[in-house]
């Protein structure tokens, strides 16, 4: 299976980064800003570096700035032709960075910065002159066996020094393993096909066809397949192993993806479920991966590196993606996965056969960036759901409204404004019931614990939320808030209680809108 594999997340300000990039990068007399990592993470070193020529003995001043602040402000001498300088982010959001010299001007970059490790991948592999083009669609390169299929040592030279990371492509020939051997014997084949890319000079690998099917031999096949993963994590810790999985996600399969430290693909196919078989029971499908992937601990929502699962979305044969629908049908399928799996760190789309040469079109390759942009990288607002501390409230007395807001993206969602609004079943007016500006949302999880020692337990305010904290560390998570409101309904019958979020360019909104209805004695 040839795949184009795509993982992404970008946003306005996303779109910004990639134009800067592209005017530094692609010109050969404007000196660009290229970043150790292609997707920045809190608490993890950034080295910054600018390809400026001759540039000895000249110094220059690097400065990060973010959120109207100077974060950082330091003098660096030129070396080997380079200006390189390091920080360490602690918070998300999008940032600046500047070199300012003499001789060269002001060269700046603006970058992301989320709070968890993402995956991006695009298969076929982009020309290395592509990289500043898609910053996201190449954080991971992949490539047959040793570098080639039109692409050499230099390619790689290329796209290691832009912060790309270059994966092996390998397979799974479940007809060419050779299971009258040992177990053994199996097991240090496949470890030793598997970590020899790692002697090349690649980072890790792909590994196509990783699947089990219903049949014995598959499973056996299998069995032996995970048991080389796992040994093959044990022998290479850092690596990078992406299976890709064919077939609806088993709850071995997951463990063995658990114990190995891998970042599972579930290959999704929207093209067969919906247009192939006539049917539309790919949304079913996608819940179901996503559930064995949560209820095995693969996906979590957690910091816990190369350790996860990520939906794909599969267009082999997709004839209607010449079609005007199907850029906004792919939208439609990122916004579900997010909704129903928002652990797992980043999307995928893929693509192979004789309709290969659309899926790389430029257009498709910006579709795929803007959305991984929008969902993944940037704050995602999402309302949940609508709660009532009573639920048979009485006319002309006051009832609270709950409303729970999340965060599903890769940084803090900040100034999120959410009105309330009641309106009676046949009036023609909704009544606003309140309007309140969230500070902040923020990202992950914290661990809390009491801060007086002699108290059996106490009571703490997160996100405007109330915990109460015991002696054993107590987790709770950042990524959701609820706001309360006090509605004193004027007369009895039956409402709609209307929940909105005000849009805006600094986040994305998911669902932005939320309805529930309630009776009033």
């Amino acid at each position: 299976m040839n795949v184009f594999l795509v993982m992404a997340a970008m946003s306005t300000a996303a779109l910004a980064t990639t134009k800067s990039l592209m005017a530094s990068e692609s010109s050969a007399t404007v000196p660009g800003i290229t970043l150790s990592s292609r997707v920045p993470v809190v608490g993890k070193e950034i080295e910054f570096r600018l390809d400026a020529g001759d540039i000895a003995g000249h110094d220059a001043e690097f400065t990060i700035t973010g959120g109207g602040a100077n974060l950082l402000n330091v003098k660096v001498s030129a070396c080997d032709g380079k200006f390189t300088a390091g920080w360490i982010p602690a918070e998300t959001g999008f940032y600046t960075a500047s070199f300012a010299s003499a001789n060269l001007g002001k060269v700046s970059l603006e970058f992301p910065v989320v709070w968890r490790d993402m995956y991006f991948i695009a298969w076929p592999p982009l020309h290395r002159d592509d990289v500043s083009k898609y910053r996201y669609l190449s954080q991971y390169i992949i490539l047959h066996g040793r570098p080639g299929s039109g692409y050499g040592e230099e390619d790689m030279a290329a796209w290691k020094s832009a912060g790309s990371k270059v994966l092996s492509y390998v397979y799974l020939p479940r007809g060419k393993v050779d299971m009258s051997r040992s177990e053994d014997e199996v097991v240090d084949e496949l470890v030793a096909k598997w970590s020899a890319p790692l002697k090349k000079g690649f980072d890790g690998i792909f590994i196509d066809e990783f699947g089990m099917y219903p049949k014995a031999e598959s499973l056996a096949v299998f069995d032996r397949a995970g048991k080389a993963l796992v040994k093959l994590r044990q022998e290479n810790p850092d690596m990078f192993i992406f299976p890709a999985n064919a077939g609806a996600l088993l709850p071995e399969q997951a463990m063995v993806y658990n114990e190995s430290g891998s970042v599972a693909l579930l290959e999704t196919y929207p093209t067969c479920y919906t247009k192939s078989f006539a049917s539309h029971s790919i949304k079913a499908y996608i819940d179901r991966n996503v559930e064995v992937s949560r209820n095995t601990d693969l996906v979590y929502y957690d910091t816990r590196p190369q350790h996860s699962a990520l939906i794909l979305l599969g267009f082999n044969g997709l004839t209607s993606f010449l079609e005007e629908s199907a850029a906004p049908e792919l939208e439609e399928l990122v916004r579900y996965i997010k909704k129903t799996g928002p652990e797992m760190p980043g999307i995928g789309f893929y693509n192979s056969g004789s309709v290969k040469q659309y899926i790389v079109d430029s257009r498709q390759m910006e579709t795929a960036d803007r959305l991984c942009h929008d969902y993944y990288i940037k704050p995602v607002v999402d309302l949940r759901d609508i709660l009532f501390s009573g639920y048979t409230p009485v006319a002309g007395k006051p009832v609270d409204v709950l409303l729970e807001v999340h965060n599903l993206g890769g940084m803090d969602a900040k100034r999120v404004r959410v009105r309330l609004y009641a309106k009676k079943v046949g009036a023609d007016d909704k009544v606003r019931i309140g309007e309140t500006v969230i500070e902040k949302i923020g990202c992950g999880h914290k661990d809390l614990q009491k801060l007086d020692k002699n108290k059996d337990y106490e009571y703490q305010t997160i996100n405007g939320n109330v915990y109460a904290v015991y002696d054993k560390i107590n987790r709770v998570f950042l990524a959701r808030t609820t706001v309360k409101f006090t509605w004193a309904p004027k007369e009895k019958g039956y409402y709609s209680i209307i929940a909105e979020v005000e849009p805006s360019t600094q986040y994305t909104v998911l669902d932005g809108v939320l309805e529930k209805h309630i009776g009033v004695r």
